[in-house]
């Protein structure tokens, strides 16, 4: 007997992450599944919005495809890079890969960042992101309750 093929709704769903970075600060983790297109722009529809000036309002989309991530860019003005290379039209992804808009940064990964052990596999093979939170030891400017200035003391009856 001939069995079925498989249909989109019956296809395994596929699940990536998009860690989205300016600088150092982490932005946002943004889930993709591969049901769909997931769309990074300046514009308010977009799935992804990036607030930088050199990033289009549709710059970008990132899908599934025959077994793989794919990047397509959407004629941007600035481009994309992927790992420091720029993207002409579409171009498959690899986990652990770099996607670079203005001064956005993008990592593809198949796991949370926030997961126990966040690990991704890239030209670098597989990785473990090892890192351990500080707890600041000084306060600041900004820990006292608005208004209330240190050393200042209020004399009495005045």
């Amino acid at each position: 007997m001939n069995q079925p093929e498989l249909t989109r709704i019956d296809s395994p769903i596929h699940k990536a992450y998009l860690i989205v970075h300016r600088g150092i600060a982490r932005l946002e983790v943004v889930e993709l599944l591969s049901t769909g297109r997931t769309t990074v722009g300046r514009a308010e529809t977009c799935k992804v919005v990036l607030l930088d000036s050199k990033c289009s309002r549709q710059h970008c989309e990132v899908f599934y495809r025959n077994g793989s991530w794919h990047i397509l860019d959407l004629e941007s003005r600035n481009g994309v890079t992927v790992d420091g290379v720029r993207v002409s039209g579409e171009q498959p992804l690899s986990l652990g890969e770099s996607i670079g808009i203005g001064a956005c940064t993008m990592v593809l990964t198949d796991q949370h960042p926030d997961s126990a052990e966040a690990t991704y596999t890239g030209s670098g093979g597989n990785q473990t992101a090892d890192f351990e939170i500080i707890e600041r030891k000084a306060g600041t400017q900004y820990d006292q309750p608005s208004g209330v200035q240190r050393g200042f003391q209020r004399k009495e009856g005045a």
